[in-house]
């Protein structure tokens, strides 16, 4: 209840704000860390939806810190999202794959990689971003090489 409570208390900020965005990065940590605990009071579908559109169409400096967490997210509510709400976090995870932020395409690929490793990963939902994604992860390689 507690963490149910802070979740929305923590909702409504401004990206500019950085004492409530690093409270609410705080918040998403805690919830991902009891993701199991709280599976049942909590849509993991609709938080992630709610933080993607939060964070992906913003170009605030801030709003990396919760790009990062939103990956970090998606990899620990793997779980519990069923195979008909994973397209939206791929396509998500997808796009902060080419992010500015190389720590958010790190999270990212991280991420993307705990989802395809799931027992409940279907390729066919997958494909629509495959190229994409792997785009993506090669030019965050190449990045990674340059000197």
């Amino acid at each position: 209840e507690v963490l149910t409570g802070l979740l929305k208390e923590s909702q409504d900020f401004d990206i500019r704000d950085l004492d409530r965005v690093v409270m609410r990065d705080a918040v998403l940590r805690a919830v991902g860390a009891a993701a199991f605990d709280i599976a049942p009071h909590l849509s993991a579908a609709a938080l992630l939806e709610g933080e993607a559109a939060r964070v992906l169409d913003t170009n605030h400096a801030h709003a990396a810190i919760l790009q990062r967490r939103f990956c970090a997210l998606s990899g620990q509510l793997t779980e519990q999202l069923k195979q008909e709400q994973r397209p939206p976090v791929y396509v998500a995870l997808s796009r902060l794959l080419a992010a500015q932020d190389v720590c958010v395409r790190l999270e990212a690929a991280a991420a993307v990689a705990r989802l395809i490793d799931d027992v409940d990963f279907y390729a066919n939902d997958f494909a629509p971003v495959l190229d994409s994604t792997m785009a993506a992860l090669f030019g965050t390689i190449a990045d990674a090489n340059e000197p």
